[in-house]
C-alpha cells in the first residue's frame, strides 16, 4: 500500500473506516446490547467498552474521508490562489484533529498488548473518570470559589474503587499509563494519567513497522505537529506545499484506521470477516525500503545536513526504537561559529555521495589507466584515500553544486532551514 495520493488508496481507506468497525463491532457488541449493557463501563465490559468507543471514532473518519475525497476530486483542488489555499488549510486543520485522535487510540491499543487483561482496562477507565471529576472540582473552585460536596464525594468514592482495583494488581509497574508506579494514596493528585509523550514513546518501542509509519515515527513529526495545527499557534510556519500536506493527512488517518482495526482483532482474538479479512492478511511488519529512520548511511559517507550543509558522517548510533542518529562533521561551512560537528536525526540528513562508491570508481579508473599504459597501479594508504575523497567532494560542492542544491531543496514549511522528513516519499 502506498502513501502516494491516488483515488484507489483514498477509496480503500474510506471503505475500511466505514465497514471495518461496523463488521467488527457487530460481533463484539451487538446493537441490541449497546443500550442495555454499554451505557457505562464496569469490571466486566471495560475492554469492550473501550473498543466500542474507539471503533466508533474510526467509523466517523469514514464519513470525513468521503468529504475530503469529494474536495480532492473537485475543481477547487487544482485552482490556485490565496482563497483556495485558505480552504486547503481548513481541511488540514481538520485532518490534524483526526490524526491526533486516532493516534491516541492506536497508542492505547499498542500499549495494552502487554496488559491485555480486564483489570487493566477497568483501571484505566476509572482513572480517566477520576481525572474528569477532579477537573470539574477544579473548575468549580477556579470560577465559583467553592467546590461541590457531591463532586468531592464522587472523587472520594472513585479513589476508593481505584485503590481496590490496584490492590488486586500484583505488579503496578505493569500499569504503563500511571505517571508513578505507586498506590493511588501515595501518588500526586495530578497528573492522573501518564503524559501522551510517555505513552507514545512506550508504544514506539514495541510497535510494528507499519504502525510506526502510521504514527510518523516521532512525537514531533505527528502528534506534536497536529497539536500545533489545532491550537492557535503564533509561531506556526506556513506549509510550502498545502496539497502535499493534505494528501499526507488523508493517508495518515487511513493508516491509523487500518492499524487500529488490526490491533483490535489481535487484542480480542476475533476471527476477521468481510473486508477485515482482507485487512488482516496485510503484512505490515516489514520495514520499507524508504524508511526515513534507517537510511543506508555509513561512517565516511558524505551527506547534506540541515541547511543544507556539506558534512561527513563520523559515527552512527541506533536507539531503542531502531532509529539511527548520525554524528556529522561540517566540511565547508557551519551554521554557527564554533560548531564543527553535530548529531542529526536520520530525518535531517540526506546522502550526497557514498565514500565507498567514490573510492571504488576512482580506483577502477586508476587501474584502467595503469593497464592502458602498462604501469603499476598506484598504492595509497587509507588516510590518503580519505583525505583525497574529502577534498574532491568539497571542491565539487564549492564549484556550483552548493547553490544549485540550496535553490532546489524545498522545506516542508516556509521558514524552515532543513530538509526534514517527507512522509509521502515512503511506502507502507
Amino acid at each position: 500500500m502506498s502513501l502516494e495520493d491516488n483515488s484507489t488508496t483514498r477509496k480503500f481507506f474510506q471503505q475500511i473506516a466505514l465497514l471495518g468497525p461496523a463488521i467488527f463491532l457487530e460481533r463484539l457488541v451487538p446493537k441490541e446490547k449497546i443500550e442495555l449493557e454499554y451505557l457505562q463501563f464496569n469490571q466486566k465490559n471495560a475492554k469492550n467498552f473501550l473498543l466500542l468507543k474507539l471503533l466508533t471514532e474510526v467509523q466517523k473518519t469514514g464519513f470525513v474521508f468521503s468529504r475530503w475525497n469529494s474536495f480532492r476530486e473537485s475543481n477547487t483542488w487544482s485552482d490556485a490562489g490565496s482563497v483556495n489555499d485558505q480552504i486547503l488549510e481548513t481541511f488540514i486543520d481538520e485532518q490534524s484533529l483526526w490524526q491526533r485522535k486516532l493516534m491516541e487510540g492506536l497508542v492505547l491499543l499498542i500499549n495494552f498488548s502487554s496488559t491485555n487483561e480486564l483489570p487493566f482496562y477497568y483501571h484505566l477507565l476509572l482513572l480517566r473518570e477520576l481525572e474528569h471529576y477532579r477537573g470539574i472540582l477544579q473548575e468549580q473552585k477556579d470560577f465559583f470559589t467553592h467546590g461541590s460536596t457531591l463532586t468531592e464525594k464522587t472523587e472520594e468514592l472513585l479513589t476508593k474503587r481505584i485503590q481496590t482495583v490496584e490492590d488486586g494488581i500484583e505488579d503496578l509497574s505493569r500499569c504503563w499509563y500511571l505517571p508513578e508506579q505507586k498506590p493511588i494514596r501515595k501518588r500526586k493528585p495530578r497528573p492522573v494519567i501518564s503524559s501522551m509523550r510517555k505513552q507514545l514513546k512506550r508504544a514506539f518501542s514495541v510497535a510494528i513497522h507499519g504502525e510506526k509509519t502510521a504514527m510518523a515515527y516521532t512525537y514531533g513529526q505527528s502528534y506534536g505537529e497536529t497539536s500545533g495545527n489545532i491550537h492557535f499557534n503564533i509561531i506556526r510556519l506556513d506549509y510550502t506545499d498545502l496539497r502535499r500536506r493534505f494528501s499526507f493527512g488523508f493517508s495518515q488517518c487511513g493508516l491509523l484506521a487500518v492499524s487500529i482495526l488490526q490491533r483490535a482483532h489481535i487484542l480480542t482474538g476475533l476471527e476477521p470477516e468481510g473486508i477485515n479479512r482482507q485487512l488482516m492478511r496485510l503484512n505490515r511488519n516489514v520495514p520499507t525500503k524508504t524508511n526515513p529512520t534507517v537510511p543506508g548511511l555509513e561512517k565516511g559517507d558524505f551527506v547534506l545536513a540541515n541547511g543544507p550543509y556539506l558534512g561527513e558522517v563520523l559515527d552512527v548510533e541506533i536507539n531503542k526504537f531502531g532509529y539511527k542518529t548520525y554524528l556529522v562533521k561540517y566540511l565547508q561551512e557551519t551554521p554557527f561559529e564554533g560548531i564543527e560537528e553535530d548529531w542529526f536525526p536520520s530525518f535531517e540528513i540526506q546522502l550526497f555521495m557514498k565514500r565507498c562508491k567514490m573510492v571504488r570508481d576512482v580506483l577502477a579508473e586508476l587501474k584502467k589507466e595503469a593497464h592502458e599504459h602498462g604501469d603499476r597501479v598506484p598504492q595509497f594508504s587509507e588516510k590518503e584515500v580519505h583525505e583525497a575523497t574529502r577534498n574532491a567532494v568539497v571542491e565539487i560542492w564549492c564549484k556550483g553544486i552548493r547553490e544549485h542544491i540550496k535553490r532546489t531543496i524545498i522545506p516542508r514549511r516556509k521558514g524552515d532551514q532543513g530538509m526534514g522528513y517527507d512522509p509521502l516519499k515512503e511506502d507502507s
